[in-house]
């Protein structure tokens, strides 16, 4: 049987679900920055966010594809940090500079001028509010998701003993057990429970091996297309007016947005693998994937400039908003090509030597040995 999750595969399915994520949320600003009294658009693209959910349960799924076989092993953690950073931060950063540049010139947002919301932004840092760069809060996420991994690379029983952790906390401060603001009460957000929905869905094709692919790739279609219908319909997900933009969740729009965008994104991307047998080729769609952080990143502050300059002259909304969404993924896939690509070739030709499976087995072995001693011990003592 074909292995559905080798590493060695990069999957060009997978490159299309980023671009639809990318443009999704691309469409999501779209809607508020060029909204003057009436939508620029015939209909509501406010729930372009579930973007942002299909992104988190990729981001799942990818990382368990690419460092399944490293868990426990804790030679690998130096490698594992350094590409998780490396694909994180270097454009990230440049974006919030650029980002804070363009804050810093219109005097706008001067509440993003603090010093700790400048270091947090920086830092991908959760805080109350947004950062310098408003996308980036999804980046304080993910890199708290890398970090937990982390620790079930360090060894197994350490990532067991987080994530509880961090189920208790969590369902103590739902509850009303435990009183928790700041950074702490973001990172016990719910969503982050996307991620392991990505992790399930690597978990499940391993065993599965792909069965009912086309079914479920059908399915999540279909639902999550719905998901977005009605919600925008029925506005399912009231925004109500709030001190501080991480108002602890209600419970129950937590669930709506696991249920309405997180589950049709696992059977989505599920399908995905499962139908996509094919070697990766580069394609409009797969390019744009490839392209998509350099999109998400830069898009906001690429529409929000062609607000400012281009749209008193063109005078249409709508023409303005297809025009600042053309120009945001077009610059968003230069950025790619022109840098961010010599970023990540640069880390890739100076990081450590990768780890061979052999290493890895070496590892493992190493690590069994120990904890039979340690068992040893036990016993007799």
């Amino acid at each position: 049987m074909t292995d559905l999750n080798d590493a060695n595969k990069k999957k060009l399915g997978l490159q299309y679900l980023r671009a639809i994520a990318a443009i999704l949320v691309v469409a999501y600003h779209a809607d508020g920055i060029f909204h003057r009294g009436g939508r620029p658009f015939f209909f509501n693209l406010h729930e372009g966010r579930a973007g942002v959910d299909l992104f988190f349960v990729l981001s799942g799924y990818v990382i368990m594809h690419a460092h399944s076989r490293h868990i426990g092993v804790s030679a690998t953690i130096g490698s594992y940090l350094w590409k998780r950073i490396w694909r994180v931060f270097p454009l990230a950063t440049l974006a919030t500079a650029f980002t804070f540049g363009l804050v810093l010139i219109s005097g706008e947002a001067a509440h993003k001028l603090k010093p700790w919301s400048i270091a947090a932004s920086f830092m991908m840092i959760a805080q109350d509010g947004f950062p310098v760069l408003n996308v980036t809060w999804t980046l304080a996420f993910e890199i708290f998701f890398y970090a937990v991994f982390a620790s079930w690379i360090v060894s197994v029983p350490l990532g067991c003993t987080v994530v509880a952790l961090w189920a208790c906390l969590a369902a103590c401060f739902y509850s009303g057990a435990i009183e928790l603001t700041g950074t702490l009460a973001i990172y016990c957000q719910p969503i982050i429970l996307e991620f392991a929905l990505g992790i399930l869905v690597y978990l499940t094709l391993t065993r599965s091996g792909g069965l009912f692919g086309k079914s479920a790739l059908v399915a999540g279609a279909t639902l999550f297309i719905i998901s977005i219908i009605v919600r925008t319909t029925w506005d399912l997900y009231p925004h109500q007016p709030r001190g501080s933009e991480w108002e602890k969740y209600e419970l129950s729009n937590v669930w709506i947005d696991l249920l309405t965008y997180g589950a049709p994104s696992a059977l989505l991307i599920y399908g995905t693998v499962a139908c996509d047998k094919s070697r990766y080729k580069q394609k409009l769609l797969g390019a744009l994937g490839d392209a998509s952080f350099a999109i998400y990143l830069f898009h906001r502050p690429v529409m929000l400039i062609t607000d400012r300059l281009i749209a008193p002259k063109i005078g249409n909304d709508t023409v303005t908003a297809f025009f600042g969404m053309s120009i945001a993924v077009f610059i968003g896939y230069l950025l790619h090509c022109l840098v961010d690509e010599h970023i990540q070739n640069w880390g890739r030709s100076t990081k450590q030597p990768p780890i061979t499976p052999g290493e890895i087995r070496a590892a493992s072995d190493r690590s069994a040995a120990s904890s039979d001693r340690i068992s040893r011990s036990d016993r007799r003592s």
